[in-house]
């Protein structure tokens, strides 16, 4: 059984799925992913759906995570036509700033699913840690994405 971290897959599936081939990935292994599995490349929401059906990867939140939720649920929650002039000032913010962060890829993925796993991905990530304290033989790792604030 072996351990392995790694962090900020953003999107490229392609190379993660490579990667799990090089270390040859095995059900008794365990995979911490440090959170942004979002954003950026190619394929964010299919790197996603991988991790979520492999019981031995933990993954827990990044910041684009974090910035994605609202506006997956707001995506989720809008059926109709969206207005940029309809939208309040905190929803457009949000997406302001996830699409500076590079959130298309993620949106565009996002709205192919049926509601159905739209809404078991922002489950997913609401369930998502921020931390995890892990034992690997003798040493103790706190496992985060970026930092705990002040701690």
């Amino acid at each position: 059984m072996a351990t392995y971290v790694i962090s900020d897959i953003h999107g490229e599936y392609d190379m993660f799925m490579e990667l799990l081939n090089i270390i040859n990935f095995r059900d008794s292994d365990i995979l911490y992913v440090l959170g942004d599995v979002f954003d950026r490349g190619p394929k964010p929401i299919t790197a996603l759906l991988k991790i979520m059906e492999m019981p031995n990867v933990i993954c827990m939140v990044g910041n684009h995570e974090y910035m994605g939720l609202p506006c997956l649920e707001f995506l989720v929650r809008e059926s109709t036509s969206i207005k940029i002039k309809d939208m309040d000032e905190e929803t457009l913010m949000n997406f302001r700033t996830w699409q500076y962060n590079g959130s298309s890829t993620t949106i565009e993925e996002f709205l192919k699913l049926d509601e159905e796993i739209q809404l078991d991905i922002i489950d997913f990530i609401k369930d998502l840690s921020v931390y995890e304290h892990v034992r690997v033989g003798d040493k103790k790792f706190l496992l985060v994405h970026a930092g705990l604030g002040n701690y």
